[in-house]
């Protein structure tokens, strides 16, 4: 399951994508999409989909570790859509959630 982890190091605010998987019965984080550091989730966000974009748009390269290096992109590409549309979906539905019914 991934989901979107921020992380404040010497005062500086950094996004990765993570997923969460057990090794040994311990719970344990990998990094899957590093966002980098930007002021919000939402500008990491687009300025990474908008990077891997962009290199994926080149020719179909030649070389074989360049099209394993751009198949990973797409891979990781996909990973990220996904992240945002399950997000946009959890927004849609904490939009409709009342707190008038949830406060004791």
């Amino acid at each position: 399951m991934a989901f979107i982890r921020r992380k404040i190091a010497n005062g500086v605010c950094y996004y990765d994508i993570a997923e969460s998987y057990r090794e040994d019965g311990e719970v344990k984080k990998r990094i899957l999409i590093s966002l980098g550091r930007c002021p919000s989730v939402e500008e990491a966000i687009h300025s990474t989909e908008y990077r891997l974009k962009r290199y994926l748009t080149n020719p179909q390269p030649t070389r074989a570790r360049d099209r394993n290096k751009a198949e990973k992109l797409r891979y990781k590409l996909q990973i990220l859509q996904d992240v945002v549309t399950k997000a946009s979906r959890l927004q849609t539905v904490n939009s409709n959630f009342d707190e008038s019914v949830a406060a004791p």
